[in-house]
């Protein structure tokens, strides 16, 4: 049975930062990570300037290690699958999510990751780890 949890609450628009349900959130991103099931992610687009759900698989928790960045925030990464043409990476920041729902439907890591990686969260994927 999927698990719904509010993680953020809305107040004249603008989101707030709670960290109780930061420490929940991470909780249920992680355990969706061991256990390769798919989450629906609810965030602000602030592309487009409303709110979207999206199924994602989640893939770690931390600051972006590319060069060019230059936001240096902790973002939940997923890998985004029904955006694009066989999907793309998804990096959030705690304030755009508003919520996250474990889905029943598992994951394979093999379906999207082709670089080596250098996860934050440790995890037994395999190759994949």
């Amino acid at each position: 049975m999927p698990t719904t949890q509010t993680l953020f609450s809305c107040f004249d628009g603008a989101l707030l930062f709670n960290p109780l349900k930061l420490i929940k959130m991470l909780a249920m991103f992680t355990a969706s990570i061991h256990s390769k099931t798919k989450i629906h992610i609810t965030f602000y687009s602030k592309q487009d300037g409303f709110n979207k759900t999206r199924l994602c698989a989640p893939m770690d928790y931390g600051a972006k290690r590319q060069e060019n960045t230059k936001d240096f925030r902790d973002k939940f990464h997923s890998w985004d699958y029904e955006s694009g043409e066989g999907g793309h990476p998804l990096s959030l920041a705690q304030d755009q999510i508003i919520s996250m729902e474990i889905s029943e439907e598992i994951f394979d890591p093999a379906e999207f990751v082709t670089w080596p990686t250098r996860w934050r969260i440790a995890r037994d994927w395999g190759v994949y780890s």
